[in-house]
């Protein structure tokens, strides 16, 4: 599966069609976000909508508490 990577608001506003929209920090995909990712596809399917996944970089642990800070699983 390929991805559009948008780094700000104003690039994806010409670009970026209605969604079905997963909103979450993926920093590994696990089978709590394989569940969450399939349901936005099937809603996608269903409502004739573009799949798409909101996820934070860098991750707001390292902003709001940088000594809390976890290794990612992996990366963007």
């Amino acid at each position: 599966m390929s991805a559009r990577v948008f780094r700000s608001l104003g690039e994806a506003r010409q670009q970026f069609a209605p969604s079905a929209l997963a909103i979450g920090n993926f920093d590994g995909v696990h089978i709590g976000h394989q569940a969450l990712l399939q349901q936005t596809r099937n809603l996608s399917t269903s409502h004739h909508l573009s799949p798409s996944v909101l996820t934070f970089d860098p991750h707001p642990t390292a902003i709001v508490a940088p000594d809390r800070k976890q290794p990612m699983i992996c990366t963007l």
